[in-house]
C-alpha cells in the first residue's frame, strides 16, 4: 500500500513539475512579451521557468526555517525534562 502511495506521489509531483515548467512557462512568457517571437521568445521561456525554481526555493527554506525552529524548542523542552528529572532523582527522601 505504502508503495502505491510512493508512486502516486512521484506521478503527482512529476505531473506538476511539468505543468509548471511547460505550458505555464510558455503563457508566462506570452504574457509577459506578447505576440514576439524568435529569440525573445526563448529568453522569456527561461525567465519564466526560473520563476518556479525560486518560488520552490523560498518554499524550501521557508519549510527548513519551520522545521529548524520546531526541533530547537523541542531540544530545549527536552532539556528542561532532564534538568528536572535529575534534581527530582538526586533529592534524597528526607527521613524524620
Amino acid at each position: 500500500m505504502r508503495l502505491i502511495g510512493g508512486i502516486a506521489a512521484v506521478v503527482v509531483t512529476a505531473a506538476v513539475v511539468w505543468v509548471l515548467f511547460v505550458p505555464a512557462a510558455d503563457w508566462l512568457a506570452r504574457l509577459d512579451i506578447g505576440s514576439a517571437g524568435g529569440p525573445l521568445l526563448r529568453a522569456a521561456r527561461v525567465a519564466a521557468r526560473g520563476q518556479p525554481l525560486m518560488l520552490g526555493a523560498g518554499l524550501f527554506a521557508a519549510g527548513a526555517l519551520l522545521r529548524a525552529a520546531r526541533d530547537a524548542r523541542m531540544l530545549k523542552r527536552a532539556e528542561k525534562r532532564q534538568v528536572i528529572h535529575r534534581y527530582t532523582t538526586a533529592i534524597p527522601t528526607a527521613r524524620l
